[in-house]
């Protein structure tokens, strides 16, 4: 019941008991026997009485949002996010680190992670006493219930979870989620899908995912895996998918095969600077931003590639309308492409090949998170995670 509680007031923020009663179907009487009990171990706070009623005026309660804290951290290509938000989820403190990181999928990439988590988590100790889950954003197949992981950090010869090896390594309680799904999350409690019932989240990044907003929940499926929308079978072009598989639809609309096209290009003799940008940086290989540097810059090449995989986006985000009909797409990632010039091409294709009955009142928009919606999300779900586990 108390759990019940907390949930309701981190939903909907400052609020009165009566409130709390009526949205939970439950007595006051009752309610305010577990208020007390949860401002008696620190996880409520009151904050004066409501003027706006007539006679008694009832007591205003909220979380405590310093009472305990959770940490996201996401883990992509070329960048690694970790945050650490409030009971509020407010961010209290967060670090970043881009292009410098490489992923692979090894265990010495692994131990760097979590010795990098760990010595964020550690550096404030006021904080960290008061840590309570950290959830991580894994890529592929992720069961979330039994913390198993069945793509990345799936080491021949270890059959304990992930969730396990992690905790392990961090010294903090860990849970674990799929990267497109903790990323929709954020943007139905942050970001531009919160207030929406029906809607869609595509991850637009070196792989590409979907998260499936239905009547105001998250869907995952029977095992957590929906949404493996980079694996739909689609092209004849003998690519072979980190899944393992040749074709799949990421092989042609993703970040990892427009830098594989414009560097093909290339080979041919076509001219591009993406190459001097890259150089400039430092790296070793095309990244995200060096993609974004050559949009600004207008290189020929760049925009005809990007243009190519924003149009196959919106052919098959067409696909995905006319099965159901969202209110809302909106496309992301963690280190989101120049969407000004990418979301032109896609909504062009949607129009063409979707039913304008379905598309004619749609939003399709940019992630409003900033490429922040992975680490958001992780950070969000932990501390639905514990709540959901806890015993109050």
């Amino acid at each position: 019941m108390k759990t019940q509680i907390l949930k309701d007031l981190i939903l909907h923020g400052k609020t009165v008991a009566p409130t709390i009663a009526e949205r939970l179907s439950i007595s006051i009487p009752t309610i305010n026997k577990y208020l007390h009990e949860l401002i008696d171990e620190g996880l409520v706070l009151t904050f004066g009485k409501d003027g706006s009623s007539r006679g008694r005026k009832p007591v205003i309660y909220s979380v405590n949002p310093d009472a305990c804290y959770f940490c996201g951290v996401d883990i992509n290509q070329h960048s690694l996010e970790i945050m650490l938000v409030n009971m509020e989820g407010e961010e209290v403190r967060g670090e970043s680190v881009a292009d410098s990181f490489i992923f692979d999928n090894t265990p010495i990439v692994l131990a760097d992670i979590c010795k990098r988590v760990k010595a964020f988590l550690d550096s404030d100790e006021a904080t960290s006493q008061k840590v309570r889950m950290v959830s991580f954003n894994i890529s592929g197949r992720v069961n979330s219930e039994t913390g198993y992981s069945y793509s990345i950090f799936n080491f021949e010869g270890n059959d304990r979870p992930l969730s396990q090896t992690l905790a392990e390594l961090i010294g903090y309680p860990v849970t674990i989620d799929n990267n497109t799904r903790s990323m929709t999350y954020g943007e139905i409690l942050a970001g531009s899908m919160k207030g929406h019932k029906d809607g869609l989240f595509i991850n637009f990044s070196w792989g590409l995912g979907l998260g499936i907003l239905i009547d105001g929940r998250l869907y995952t499926g029977m095992k957590g895996y929906a949404g493996e929308l980079g694996h739909i079978h689609k092209f004849d072009n003998n690519i072979m998918c980190h899944c393992g598989r040749v074709g799949c639809l990421e092989t042609e609309v993703s970040i990892s095969a427009i830098a594989r096209h414009i560097d093909e290009e290339i080979q041919r003799g076509r001219p591009s600077i993406i190459y001097q940008i890259v150089q400039a940086k430092g790296l070793s290989a095309i990244s995200t931003s060096c993609i974004n540097e050559a949009l600004d810059r207008e290189d020929p090449l760049t925009m005809d590639v990007v243009e190519t995989a924003a149009r196959l986006l919106g052919e098959n985000l067409a696909n995905l309308i006319n099965v159901f009909n969202p209110e809302i797409v909106v496309i992301g990632g963690t280190q989101s492409l120049h969407m000004a010039f990418f979301l032109d091409a896609v909504k062009q294709a949607v129009t063409r090949y979707s039913l304008k009955l379905l598309y004619k009142d749609i939003v399709i928009e940019p992630s409003t998170l900033k490429g922040k919606g992975g680490v958001i999300g992780a950070a969000l779900n932990a501390r639905k995670v514990y709540f959901t586990k806890m015993q109050l």
